[in-house]
């Protein structure tokens, strides 16, 4: 099921906060993962909690979004 899929994203996320890639050219301080056909952004407290900004479709423009 799809939103497994996501969920599975999820969980690696929280235990690996820095996985995904910088997106400072969307926001400064953002990270992203891909995840199937979507994108997670998100950022990083100061203890490294991760915090989701925004799951969207991968082909969707995020600097209209941010």
């Amino acid at each position: 099921m799809y939103q497994g899929k996501l969920m599975d994203c999820f969980r690696n996320l929280s235990d690996n906060p820095e996985l995904g890639k910088k997106a400072d050219e969307v926001k400064a301080g953002l990270r992203m993962l891909v995840c199937q056909s979507h994108v997670i952004f998100y950022k990083l407290d100061d203890a490294d909690n991760v915090l989701i900004a925004r799951v969207m479709h991968s082909r969707a423009d995020p600097h209209r979004h941010f």
